[in-house]
């Protein structure tokens, strides 16, 4: 779930703000033995070309990841740090409140199971679907 902001007065549809939940719990790790991972970030994004439907952003992300082991004997493994991504993409904007983005990011944090979550990766790549509940 990701509720972005943006203010009228403050290079309104350009600079957003937002909070993120991220969880393979309802995708990947839904009923399923696979391991279950959340991240719970603050962004904020710079989209350029405001008035077209290509619209390439760059973003910065910071918080918190974490993944949920289960089992009593994973207890000894890390399964939390701190996220800290840039991230670059590019959006389409239709013609209505939908915005579908395809972006790549770099986790300055990552993970080999000792030190840090193993299943925490440097390199990601995502895509979403946003809806525009509020037109300026």
């Amino acid at each position: 779930m990701t509720v972005l902001y943006s203010h009228d007065r403050l290079w309104a549809d350009q600079l957003f703000w937002g909070v993120n939940v991220i969880s393979s719990r309802f995708g990947s790790a839904f009923h399923s033995n696979a391991i279950k991972q959340d991240s719970f970030f603050f962004s904020a994004a710079w989209f350029w070309r405001k008035e077209r439907s290509i619209r390439p952003f760059v973003q910065l992300n910071i918080g918190l990841f974490q993944a949920d082991y289960e089992e009593a004997i994973f207890d000894v493994l890390p399964n939390q740090a701190m996220i800290l991504s840039p991230e670059i993409g590019v959006g389409y904007e239709f013609n209505s409140p939908l915005r579908i983005v395809v972006s790549a990011g770099y986790n300055s944090t990552s993970g080999n199971g000792v030190a840090g979550p193993g299943t925490l990766y440097p390199i990601f790549m995502q895509m979403t679907a946003t809806w525009k509940l509020i037109n300026p």
